[in-house]
């Protein structure tokens, strides 16, 4: 029932995708208007200084959060870190200002008392540095699976229409990110990756399966690898949803969660997007 549904009516829900996109880049051209930037950095990019406290004593994050912006002029963002069993074993406090070692040790130990601490700074000229470097990366990786995508189909339009899905997805991905106030870190750059390996892999699935395959019709043939791809995506989903639910690593619940986007983001730009316009390109060769 549903399959009759959709094959009849595959080319109205490119208005799906369509709405998305256009969302999610007014979405990024107001944050980039507003902040000057598309995604908001992590001190990792912008520099900054992080103290790491260690203590199990147990803090209110947003009293923390309250007392050290009130000593230091500027927002700060205090995490609490936890054991694998759920126990408190530090607080990592996030400044955008780059503090002078003895300042925020005085400073810690003015708010908190004696507590162990560490303190990591990320000079701005560094930080910016790494970002251009991040920048590269993800340029070249959209580079590649253009070369890629153009030498195994030999059609600009099938290797224009893998990349176009990739880059939408990453725009999807930075706007939820700029709604929901998450920063780009280098954990970001490592998730962002997975998904354009994930999304290449379900886009040349899909186009091999359009339009290199000959046997049975082109309906039957999208059939065949949506039912591969929601197999796919479901296994992905079990995985990262117990990445994000049961560790206590921040890290590896931002990458989690960034792949979670990814996989749902995907499915729309490349099982309906993708998947529309090879189809109707093939249909009217």
């Amino acid at each position: 029932m549903f399959w009759e549904w959709y094959d009849k009516n595959y080319k109205k829900l490119i208005i799906i995708p369509t709405i998305l996109l256009l969302t999610f880049s007014g979405i990024l051209i107001h944050h980039k208007v507003t902040t000057g930037e598309f995604v908001e950095k992590g001190i990792e990019f912008k520099g900054g200084t992080v103290i790491t406290i260690s203590t199990d004593e147990q803090y209110d994050v947003q009293d923390l959060e309250s007392k050290f912006s009130s000593e230091l002029g500027t927002d700060v963002v205090v995490r609490k870190i936890n054991d694998i069993f759920g126990h408190t074993k530090a607080y990592e406090v996030s400044v955008d200002n780059v503090l002078d070692y003895d300042e925020a040790i005085d400073l810690v130990e003015r708010l908190l008392g004696d507590v162990d601490v560490s303190i990591a700074n990320q000079e701005p000229s560094l930080g910016a540095s790494f970002f251009r470097d991040a920048v590269k990366v993800l340029a070249v990786s959209f580079i590649l699976i253009s070369l890629v995508s153009f030498y195994y189909f030999r059609k600009f339009y099938s290797a224009l229409t893998i990349v176009v899905s990739a880059i939408s997805d990453i725009i999807a991905i930075f706007a939820v990110m700029d709604l929901f106030g998450m920063k780009f870190s280098i954990a970001t750059i490592g998730a962002l990756l997975m998904v354009l390996g994930y999304s290449t892999d379900s886009n040349i699935l899909l186009t091999t399966n359009i339009v290199k395959r000959k046997e049975g019709t082109i309906s039957y043939r999208i059939k065949q690898t949506l039912k591969t791809e929601l197999t796919q995506d479901f296994a992905a989903y079990l995985v990262y949803f117990t990445m994000f639910f049961l560790s206590n690593v921040s890290i590896i619940k931002h990458i989690a969660l960034i792949l979670i986007l990814g996989i749902f983001f995907d499915e729309i730009f490349t099982l309906v997007l993708n998947n529309t316009l090879q189809r109707v390109i093939v249909e009217h060769a």
